[in-house]
Parts: C-alpha cells; structure tokens; sequence
C-alpha cells in the first residue's frame, strides 16, 4: 500500500471557498482496487491521479480542518495587524494639529496697531524684502465675490448660515460684521499657512489679540503705536474717508486699543512709528531674532 506521506504528497488541495477542489471519477484502479482515480484541479487542465480508498476521507477531514486553522490564524493575524496600523494612524491624526504646527521656526506673526499706524505699509516693505517668507491666512466672509474674485483664493465665500454655524463651532479667531456682511478669520487657514513652510501674518484688532491667545497657535505679537493721538488723528484725517463722528468713534477705541497694548505681557515688542525706516530697521531685527530670515 502506499505511505499515507505519498498520498499527502498526490492529494493536491486548492484553498478556496469550498476550501478543496476536487472532483472524484470513481475509477478502480487496475494495478490496485484500495486507489480511485481523483482529478487535481489546481492546473488548468485536470490531471488524474490515484487516491487512496482508506485514507481519502480521513485525509480531506484532516485537509480541511487544518486549512480552516491555517486560514482562520491568517486572518486573525491581519485583522491584528491592520487595527493596530489605523489606530496608529488616528493617533498621528489627532496630534498632527500640536505637534507639527506651530514649531518655533513658523509660529504666526500677529501685527496689530490702530489703523493710521502704519502697520500695513511696514509689512509690505518686509514682504517685499523676503519673498516667499510670509503669507496671509485666507478669511471666511458671507459677501457675494466681486468680479476677479476666486473661492479660497481671496476668500472662502459661504453663507450667513454656513458662517453662523462656524462661530458656533468657535472656528474663528476673530470675526466681525460690516455692512451687512460677516468677516472672520479662521484658526485652519491660519495653520494652513504654517504648514505650507511660510510665516502666517495677521493684522488683527485688540479683540482678535485677546481672542488668540485663548488658542494653541502660541504666535508672535508686534504693536505698532502711533508716535502721538495728535499725529495719529492727523494721519486719519489726510486720508479723508472718514466722517467727523466715525473719527472720532475710532479715536475713542484707539484710547482704549492703547491702554491694552502696554499692558505687560500683551505683546512681544511695541515700535513706536515715528520714522518708517527707523521703524522698519527695529522690527526686522526683532523678526530675525525670532525667525530664520
């Protein structure tokens, strides 16, 4: 008789749903009535060979029982595997927003003053001079785009109810109504500067200070302060877009914009803006000691 080894070694067992494939011709053999002639299909072409009568059905139970071991130990090792890689995965999710940004290199830089200051023409100058070094988030607003104007480019335009639903969500660093329309600046497309490599800049007010620093996104804070209410006040009268009664409006918060800014610790650095250059030279210097320029 054939060893049992021999007949493991004839027996071909393909594994798939029905874990074997194989269909008997129930042919005696003529050299040996203990062997049938089987057929192995795992070739394209089925081939006979012989099969032991005695062991054949012990075999396949043995067969099938130890595939659905090996199968069901597969299994269970992938299904180990791959619920360890996704909770990886979403461990690396939920702190990509603390730990990738903002590093000490790419914190935001807040700039803020009253308007009149000259903030804005300061900050053109070191745009101007590092290229590609700084960026400016991109703000949320319900107004209708104006012709030129491109979704997520020079605002991301919603709805009143869409941007009623982020406040809600407090998405907003700072946000404001003007005209009927609602302004507000996003904590992402503030950290969507940062982690494109650039230096996100924000002109913000005294109560976007306040409200950002409530956030983790840890920023730099410059004041420009006007050399005097007297030259501030002239400065905002030559530029002749305000009425008597909005001027003096934004006179009286500026006061009170003042009084916050030389509170300590509210800013890193307040430059007085007397003189542009003179102005200019002081926060590039502070600018360098905090980022690689």
């Amino acid at each position: 008789m054939q060893p049992l080894e021999d007949l493991r070694k004839s027996i071909i067992v393909s594994p798939t749903e029905d874990l074997i494939k194989r269909r008997k011709l129930h042919l005696p053999s003529d050299d040996n009535p203990n062997y049938t002639y089987g057929l192995e299909t795992k070739q394209s072409t089925p081939i006979a060979k012989l099969i032991s009568n005695h062991y054949q059905r012990e075999w396949e139970n043995m067969v099938i029982e130890s595939i659905y071991e090996k199968k069901k130990k597969e299994y269970e090792e992938k299904m180990k595997n791959t619920k360890a890689q996704e909770s990886g995965t979403r461990s690396n999710n939920a702190n990509s927003s603390n730990t990738e940004y903002p590093t000490e290199s790419n914190r935001p830089l807040v700039i803020s003053g009253p308007s009149g200051s000259g903030k804005s023409t300061l900050f053109m100058k070191l745009y101007e001079k590092y290229p590609g070094k700084f960026g400016f988030s991109i703000s949320h607003t319900t107004r209708k785009p104006r012709e030129g104007e491109k979704d997520g480019v020079s605002y991301f335009f919603v709805s009143r109810e869409e941007f009623l639903k982020l406040v809600e969500q407090s998405a907003f660093i700072e946000h404001a109504e003007f005209s009927g329309n609602m302004y507000g600046t996003s904590l992402q497309a503030v950290r969507s500067v940062g982690e494109s490599g650039k230096i996100c800049v924000l002109d913000i007010d005294q109560q976007g200070v306040r409200s950002i620093k409530k956030t983790d996104l840890n920023p730099i804070f410059v004041f420009i302060k006007p050399p005097s209410m007297e030259i501030l006040e002239q400065r905002l009268r030559d530029r002749n877009t305000e009425t008597e009664e909005s001027l003096q409006k934004r006179l009286s918060a500026v006061k009170a914009e003042l009084e916050y800014a030389e509170q300590p610790g509210v800013h890193d650095i307040i430059i007085v803006n007397d003189d542009l250059e003179v102005a200019f030279n002081k926060l590039e210097t502070f600018l360098k000691s905090k980022y690689d320029l």
